[in-house]
Order: structure tokens, then sequence, then C-alpha cells
């Protein structure tokens, strides 16, 4: 689910990235039938092992305790192709085409060696000189335990095709509306060995704190969703974007307000799962947006209150929602381009610093095109980001790549059918830094939300 979220957003991104760049390429003039393409693809790859106990979650109030974090791995790979093409061209108007093909495969695996406390009733807190114990009820911490491993492994695979439909002004280049169709999928599996099966209570007349432990299971959940979503989007006024002639530095903040509808149709199920893990899901807050339990109709989520989202049940009406988004010019650069060769860019992003930018824009005034995109993320971790990047490359083989892709999505591909060979190695320092930290975070996570409850020793 994180892949395919991640993998909505990218694409929402390249919405907001060509907006930008076909107001900078009101300097430019087109003709039907202009085409121009990017592309952008990242491996990733990290194989973790700690021995002599280098990480070990050493809590005596668990589940499992003395975990050793024994092996953690992380596989996977992510790549989105960009095509514009101008559709038609009229007095006043341009019409643009943009395919967005993205996919996403990963496979992860954890384990934790430990000791895992054998099945009954015990005390994870109590006060002392208030708490009462009168059925002798065992503390956790002196509990029998026996040598367990709990891990997981999971393989997702994950793809969209969209297609945007964007008008322009041709005198100003400023954004008119946009239409839009989105197809998207999720594939996939997620297997647990040694979960706790287990019910938390509170004892208010002894003022105690009990878990009961019922049995360790093992279980394994496939993984679905796929999704079809369209809708439009007007801009009023129109939204221009370019400043002429900018400077480095220069800063324009643009005003208008949205206007559109969007509709989706969908369902999102992740089968086979223990009913405490569904009941911690599936909470009475969720239940009064319509998410009782899997499948996930995706068409019947609404949002109950009279603020926030105006989703209803697969719709999103937007109402002159005002937005102000403020551009900057973060400097020009000579670069060798893959197709154009050796030319000009000038780089645009949203703020006036260059390390704040988590998204650049690298356009090419001499047509009008962009040549580059960055990606940085996360933002707020500069030295540990990880940078998703594309560039030009040829139509013709952008067209193969997103055939490809639209391919997986049509045949709903599982991960074996569209892994690639993967490189640990690729993206240097930073970004394998931080990928290590997504994956202790992970560890460090299951153990919190389902191993570790830290409580007091009576």
């Amino acid at each position: 689910m994180i892949g395919l979220v991640a993998l909505m957003v990218v694409c929402a991104t390249f919405t907001i990235l060509f907006v930008t760049s076909d107001s900078e390429a009101s300097f430019a003039s087109w003709n039907k039938g202009d085409k121009f393409a990017l592309k952008g693809e990242r491996n990733l790859g990290l194989n973790l092992e700690t021995t002599n106990g280098m990480l070990v979650f050493a809590d005596e109030t668990s589940w499992l305790r003395d975990a050793k974090l024994n092996d953690a791995r992380m596989s996977g790979y992510t790549g989105t192709v960009a095509i514009f093409e101008v559709t038609e061209v009229t007095s006043d108007e341009y019409v643009v085409t943009m395919t967005v093909a993205s996919n996403i495969s990963l496979a992860a695996k954890l384990s934790l060696d430990g000791k895992l406390v054998q099945p009954g009733l015990y005390i994870t807190d109590w006060d002392e000189g208030y708490s009462e114990n009168p059925d002798n009820i065992l503390n956790i911490s002196e509990a029998t335990t026996a040598d367990g491993t709990f891990g997981f492994d999971t393989k997702i695979a994950a793809a969209s095709n969209s297609t945007y439909v964007i008008h322009l002004e041709k005198s100003t280049m400023a954004m008119k509306s946009i239409d839009m169709e989105m197809t998207a999928y999720a594939r996939g599996y997620v297997n647990m060995d040694n979960y706790a099966n287990t019910t938390y209570d509170y004892d208010w007349m002894n003022d105690i704190d009990t878990i009961n432990i019922t049995s360790y299971d093992s279980f394994e959940s496939p993984v679905t969703l796929d999704l079809s979503m369209s809708g439009s989007l007007d801009f009023e006024p129109y939204l221009p974007v370019i400043k002429d002639n900018p400077s480095t530095g220069d800063l324009w903040e643009q005003t208008c307000y949205l206007n559109g509808s969007f509709s989706w149709t969908g369902a999102f199920n992740v089968a086979g799962l223990p009913s405490n893990i569904t009941d911690m899901i599936f909470s009475e807050n969720l239940a009064k947006s319509g998410i009782t339990g899997f499948p996930v109709d995706l068409a019947k989520i609404y949002n109950p209150g009279g603020s926030g989202i105006p989703v209803d049940n697969g719709t999103l009406e937007i109402d002159s929602v005002p937005v102000n988004p403020e551009f900057s010019c973060l400097g020009q650069a000579t670069i060798d381009d893959p197709v154009y060769g050796t030319i000009d860019i000038n780089k645009f992003g949203f703020r006036n610093a260059s390390l704040e930018n988590y998204l650049q824009l690298w356009y090419y005034p001499e047509k009008g095109y962009l040549a580059g995109i960055e990606f940085h993320t996360p933002p707020a971790m500069y030295e540990i980001s990880m940078t998703f990047d594309m560039k030009s490359i040829p139509v013709g083989d952008a067209q193969q790549v997103a055939d490809t892709i639209i391919g997986q999505v049509t045949e709903e591909q599982t991960y074996d059918q569209v892994s690639q060979t993967l490189s640990s190695g690729e993206g240097g320092i930073p970004q394998m830094l931080l990928i290590a930290l997504g994956v202790v975070a992970v560890a460090v996570v299951c153990v919190a939300g389902f191993l570790l409850l830290r409580k007091k020793k009576p």
C-alpha cells in the first residue's frame, strides 16, 4: 500500500511539473505533433545482518524478549516515464496530452530472534501503593519463555497508467484546465511468523493492566488493490506561472481558484489477517467514513463531517479552492542532455533556496521543453535525502517503456513477473543510509507496535 501511495504522489507531482514547464515555454512556439519525453528509474537494495547482539531490544515486559535483529533485507525498483505531445493548436490555445506510466516493485524481509513468552494471563502495569493483585496474576517479566523467531516477509508490485489533457492559453501559456484518467493496481502478500494473539484489559477495581496471550500464529495475507480514477480541474483565473526573464533568486507568486470534480472506483484488500489485527485497524472512527473491514470499497468512502476533504462515496468536488503557489528561479546551467546534446537550461523550484527545493525543474527555453526533473525526499533530511531524477529520453524509447508498464497494469503482474536485476550499491552512501534507516524504522515499529508494551514491574 505504501508503494502505491508513493506511486500516486509521483503521478500527481508530474501534473504540477507540467504546469510549471508549460508556463515557462511561453517563449517557444509549439506545433501540432511536437513531442518530448522524460524517464527516471532507481534500484533499491539492502542486506543488513546483525550478529553477536549488535542490535537487541532487551525489554522484559514484551512478549518477545531480548529480540535481536537477525536479518533485514529489502530490494526493489521504481520507474516512471512521461510523454508529452502537442495534440491540438488553435488561434488561442494549445492542447497537450501527457501520458505517465509508473511502476514500483518491492520485496522486504525482517527476522528477530528472541525469547517468546508462554501463552497465559500476565500483569503488564500496576501502580505501587495503589494496585491490588488478589488473583496472584504473574507479572510478564517473570513469565516462562522459549526460544523463538518473529519475522515477516513481503513482496509488492504496483503500477499506474495516467493520461492528462492540458489546455493552455496560447498567448501566456497559462493553465486553463486539466482532464485526467488513471488506472492503478497493486498485487502482493505479507507473511508473518509467530505473531502473538493477544488481548489487553484494564482492571479498574484493582488498578492493573493485563495481557492475555492466547497463542502464536503464522499467517499469509494476499494484498490486492485496484483503482480507476477520472476527473477534471479548472483554474479561475487562468494560472500563469512564468516570470519574464527571471534572475537567480527571483520569487513570484500566483493566485487562482480551483474548481473541479473527481470520481473513482476500486477495492483494497488484505485477506487472512488475524482478527486482533483487523480489530486494531478498523476503529469506530474509520467506520464513520464507510471503512468497516476488508475488502475496502474505495467508492464507498466518505467524509462524515462538515469540514476537511469533501469526499462523498467515490466523488470529490472542488469548489473555488484558493491556491497561492510561490515559484523561484534557482539558477542556470549548461548540461549534456542525452537527447539534445549540450544545452543551456534554467532551474525552477518552489522556494528561494536550493536545499529546500525538494522539487526542481530543468527547463530548456530554446525548445520550451522540460529537460529534467529532480525530486528529493524527504525534503527535511538534506544530508540523507534520496534523489529521484528524470532526464530526457527519445520519444520512441519512452513509448516502449510506457507500453511495457501499461501491459503490467492490464495483466496485473506480480512482483516475480516484473522484478528486475537489482544493485545494492546503487545510489551511494546517502541513499543507502536512508534505506537502512527505513528498514530499521520498520523493525522498531514492528517491535514497538506488536512486541514491546513497556510496563512497570510490580
